[in-house]
């Protein structure tokens, strides 16, 4: 909201040609009243708000209507409103990083280990994280300070901006790099001799090579979500108000947990085929 103008007394034309001429100049034009002499207004308005005391008609006229009739239920009401866009913007970034690193990790794998190197209860995993858990973590973050002073938003303005292209491609470049050294050097890395030909269920080295592959991208993931808090292109603090979200915690817990215990002795490795990696 970058321009608030308060008129007292004004007529109904009065009020259009505000409206009229705050769009003419590129502005996002909200409207709040509660009588008659509100309703031409509220027509030409991008977005009208009515007192719960107004008239009928006013409340049916209005985008929204304020039960409370306080003026800053309608801050409230864009600050929500943005926080949902944003939501969106987080987990679309989220989502289309973990698709293309996945894409590019399995291929380079197909070319150097001669398959895959995720098996596919893995796979269904990493799509839990990319779906389900990345929705519930991402789409119910609180709003931040910062979302209120972003640019109104209109009906031509896409999802996918700039910004977040250059989040996905760095993020997803830095993924493909990481994994691609897991993948061609984790042998001498780690000390993990074996042949490619091997079956991974009958070579212990070759298990544990693919647990640490498969955990290395997990948790990039896990990083991942945390650094997609933030969308803005002024936004670089992704641990601003981290513990504002008790579902994006118990998010991450869950993703930590199930990892650990897929990769410790006793542990979920007959589900995900992985074995103890500690020394």
């Amino acid at each position: 909201m970058d321009t608030l103008v308060v008129v007292g007394r004004a007529d109904p034309i009065d009020k259009q040609m505000i409206c009229a001429g705050l769009q003419a100049m590129q502005k996002k034009v909200a409207v709040i009243g509660e009588g008659l002499n509100d309703i031409k207004a509220f027509e030409i308005a991008d977005v009208s708000f009515a007192m719960g005391s107004g008239t009928s008609i006013t409340r049916n006229k209005a985008s929204m209507v304020l039960l409370d009739n306080n003026f800053d239920s309608c801050v409230k009401a864009i600050l929500r409103g943005r926080n949902i866009y944003a939501n969106i913007k987080r987990f679309l970034q989220f989502q289309i990083t973990v698709n293309f690193s996945c894409l590019f990790v399995i291929m380079f794998g197909m070319i150097y280990l001669t398959e895959s190197p995720f098996n596919a209860v893995q796979l269904i995993w990493i799509n839990l994280i990319m779906d389900v858990l990345g929705a519930l973590a991402l789409a119910t973050a609180a709003p931040l300070p910062s979302v209120i002073h972003q640019p109104a938003i209109t009906h031509d303005t896409p999802i996918l901006q700039k910004v977040i292209w250059r989040q996905v491609y760095g993020v997803t470049l830095w993924n493909v790099i990481v994994m691609v050294l897991v993948m061609y050097f984790g042998r001498s890395m780690f000390s993990l001799p074996y042949q490619s030909s091997d079956q991974v269920a009958d070579t212990p080295n070759k298990q544990k090579h693919f647990t640490i592959i498969f955990n290395t991208f997990v948790f990039l993931q896990f990083f991942n979500q945390i650094n997609c808090r933030v969308v803005g292109p002024a936004d670089f603090n992704v641990f601003a108000s981290f513990f504002s979200n008790w579902i994006f915690i118990l998010v991450l817990a869950v993703i930590y947990f199930v990892q650990l215990w897929a990769s410790t002795p006793n542990g979920i490795g007959w589900l995900f085929e992985t074995c103890a990696i500690e020394q």
